[in-house]
């Protein structure tokens, strides 16, 4: 098998041969055109043979040249080297558009993006032409509410009356409420819940006013509040005292502005009413009246 150097010394002898061939080649055309001259002599033969052998000796001694790789190596690098360094080329002019291609396929679609500003409101527009008359509406439902109900009488479905400051509906044929006070039971629906009745009531001390409100449905409801009456507690002790309360204290009346445990006369929450009245005179010793006769 041939080693690594006959293989570089083969490619060597293949470019020498190359070099030389074309070198003859080239000395060969540079000859003048031969003309037809005068006959010469035969050749030499022997003469022939001699130079044909030492072309070929000549062959044969590059042949057998040692070469070893990093000769080739620095031969090939120096070859390199001393070829000119390339150099961008002025630019050329542009070229002519070519024809547009197809489209593309579409693409995905991105993510939506954020809501935009809103925009500004746009010129109102002119007023359309009047429409049509549409079809005349169907009659609404008439409802007569009677000023009142007979609690003795039965009522046919549907009927509306006022009845205990509201207004009911039969939702079937009704019992009369002599027989049957509740109005649900007797067949009544309370369609206006109004107000039947209003009774006040006031506490013991007359502090407290409670109004009892009855509905027409027969519920009650009631709501209180105070009123500041003025109630006399007394002399004063400690305790609580409300809105209102009159107590005494050092010989004067005081009233009570708001809920407080205080002492009058040392806090606001406290005003004088009565102020305590000046220290009247010793009296002098008491004379015995007389007695006198009648004539």
């Amino acid at each position: 098998m041939k080693t690594q150097i006959d293989h570089l010394a083969d490619s060597v002898f293949v470019a020498v041969k190359g070099f030389l061939t074309a070198e003859l080649d080239r000395r060969l055309a540079a000859l003048p055109v031969p003309k037809d001259g005068a006959p010469g002599k035969d050749a030499d033969l022997t003469a022939v043979e001699t130079e044909i052998a030492e072309i070929e000796k000549g062959l044969a001694d590059v042949r057998s040249i040692a070469v070893s790789p990093e000769h080739v190596e620095t031969m090939i690098k120096s070859a390199i080297e001393s070829l000119p360094k390339p150099k961008d080329g002025d630019p050329g002019k542009d070229g002519r558009d070519g024809v547009d291609g197809k489209d593309g396929a579409p693409g995905v679609d991105g993510k939506t993006g954020f809501d935009g500003l809103p925009g500004q409101d746009g010129v109102d527009g002119k007023d359309g032409k009047d429409g049509m008359d549409g079809e005349p509406g169907r009659d609404g439902l008439r409802v007569d509410v009677l000023d009142s109900i007979d609690e003795e009488t039965s009522y046919q479905r549907g009927t509306h009356a006022c009845y205990r400051g509201g207004v009911i509906r039969a939702k079937r044929r009704t019992d009369p409420l002599m027989v049957q006070p509740d109005l649900d039971k007797a067949g009544w629906q309370v369609v206006l819940d109004g107000i039947d009745e209003t009774i006040p009531e006031i506490s013991a001390d007359s502090r407290v006013v409670t109004l009892s409100i009855k509905r027409t449905s027969g519920v009650v409801t009631k709501r209180g509040f105070a009123v500041p009456t003025m109630i006399y507690r007394g002399i004063w002790k400690e305790g609580e005292y409300q809105l209102g309360d009159v107590t005494t204290y050092g010989g004067q009346l005081w009233h009570c502005q708001q809920e407080t445990k205080t002492q009058p006369g040392v806090s606001p929450d406290w005003k004088l009413c009565v102020r305590k009245g000046m220290d009247g005179k010793d009296a002098g010793e008491r004379k015995q009246p007389q007695v006198v006769a009648l004539k």
